[in-house]
């Protein structure tokens, strides 16, 4: 499988970061900050298959035509189908713009492209925990209620990762561009 992430900043990742250490402590849930070369994203797209070499050269040309995105999160929420608990950006004209952008410049891979990442089903957002059962998803969302601040942040780098998952939660990362 293979994602396409753009990143938080610095700053904001570190907190998101210090969110995801904090799960793992309490025995929540501790994949994200156990995945190796993993940092806090919103995901613009996740594919089946992909042509590696083709998409890369591609990448290097989007990315390189992509412009910082502020933006500010301040909603948490759950998708209770995956069991995953997550924070989400204002979404901004800016940040819809990338990702119409996004998917019309790969519009060529669109066919192994999951349906709730593509344009008008989208719903971005920077995961703090996955893979959670209904219990483990409650006790996490009690806790980073308790935590979470709502912050402004910059969205300043695309990636490209091929990624292994087992019960919704990753296993393996490596990032190709």
């Amino acid at each position: 499988m293979y994602i396409v992430d753009v990143f938080l900043d610095k700053r904001s990742s570190r907190y998101i970061k210090s969110i995801w250490s904090q799960l793992s402590e309490k025995g929540i849930d501790s994949s994200l900050i156990n995945t190796d070369g993993l940092f806090p994203h919103i995901t613009l797209a996740i594919y089946e298959e992909i042509d590696e070499e083709k998409f890369i050269a591609k990448m290097k040309e989007f990315k390189s035509k992509m412009q910082i995105i502020d933006t500010r999160f301040d909603v948490l929420g759950v998708f209770p189908d995956t069991g995953a608990c997550f924070i989400t950006p204002v979404v901004t004209e800016d940040l819809l713009s990338l990702h119409r952008d996004y998917y019309e410049y790969f519009k060529e891979f669109e066919e192994t492209a999951r349906k709730y990442y593509r344009p008008g089903m989208w719903n971005p957002h920077c995961s703090l925990a996955m893979g959670l059962n209904k219990d483990k998803m409650k006790e996490a969302f009690n806790f980073i209620i308790d935590i979470f601040e709502p912050f402004e942040a910059s969205l300043d780098e695309i990636a490209l990762y091929k990624v292994e998952m087992e019960n919704g939660k990753f296993t393996d990362s490596i990032r190709l561009f």
